[in-house]
């Protein structure tokens, strides 16, 4: 079952879920990288996360819709 794509211009609320883990390796603990993924719950899109930044690369699109008049 394809199900659509929800439409997300009026909605007012965006909830996104943030996994994240250490790479195991040979490495000090403290230097051992952090990898992740991140989901948009509405949409069920995901990413791979290897730093902070990508973060906001892909939460900001969701945001640009949302007007900031009262």
């Amino acid at each position: 079952m394809n199900e659509a794509e929800p439409d997300l211009k009026d909605v007012t609320a965006h909830s996104f879920l943030l996994r994240f883990w250490r790479v195991a390796g040979g490495l000090e603990q403290e230097d051992l990288p952090w990898r992740g993924h991140i989901t948009h719950v509405m949409s069920r899109r995901r990413r791979s996360i290897q730093d902070l930044e990508e973060i906001k690369t892909f939460v900001e699109p969701y945001l640009t819709n949302f007007d900031n008049s009262d």
